[in-house]
């Protein structure tokens, strides 16, 4: 029996593919899943949104637990998608504060303080889009923790803001102003 010229061809071809295949699948997954790793939200364009401190409460006392509840609402007539927002709320805000004095105008860049939300390394926080329609807001609670070590005698003045903890989008509170007294006298 004689093989042609053109089989032998044919045979060579096929196997060609099934021997460079396998090579050529697994440096594309490699590639999918490094670039899975690296995630990259682009920057939101045109928006406009208003994050302010709804808190009645501005006074705390040292060793009580301090929290302030912050609302970001969707000014814009468009809706809002965040797709880095993270699931849970307290890590989407940066709490800024620094000292206070009566007579001050403007605090000092050098003396604020940050307070950047804790996120472990492993597990990576979980994130999720967050769409706002136009008016709709959403509540943030954002725990101040330096009130509770903190060694007064007398009652200290505060100015804080938050600053959203995103890359896509920028936006920081105005200046509240809050008092941390001394904790109560023991009878």
């Amino acid at each position: 029996m004689r093989t042609s010229t053109t089989t032998l061809w044919i045979v060579a071809a096929f196997l060609a593919i099934f021997a460079i295949q396998p090579v050529s699948g697994n440096s594309i997954s490699k590639k999918k899943s490094a670039d899975f790793k690296k995630i990259f939200f682009p920057k939101i364009k045109k928006y406009s949104i208003r994050i302010e401190c709804v808190s009645y409460l501005r006074e705390f006392s040292v060793g009580e637990p301090g929290k302030m509840t912050f609302r970001i609402k969707n000014l814009s007539s468009k809706p809002l998608v965040i797709y880095e927002w993270f699931m849970r709320e307290s890590h989407n805000l940066k709490i800024y504060y620094t000292p206070w004095t009566k007579g001050m105008k403007k605090p000092k860049k050098e003396d604020w303080m940050v307070l950047i939300p804790e996120m472990p390394e492993k597990p990576k926080p979980k994130r999720m889009v967050l769409e706002l329609e136009t008016g709709n807001y959403v509540y943030i609670d954002k725990l101040l923790p330096f009130i509770t070590n903190m060694k007064l005698t007398e009652p200290k003045e505060f100015v804080v803001y938050a600053e959203l903890n995103l890359t896509s989008i920028k936006k920081r509170s105005p200046y509240v102003k809050i008092t941390v007294t001394p904790p109560p006298a023991l009878p």
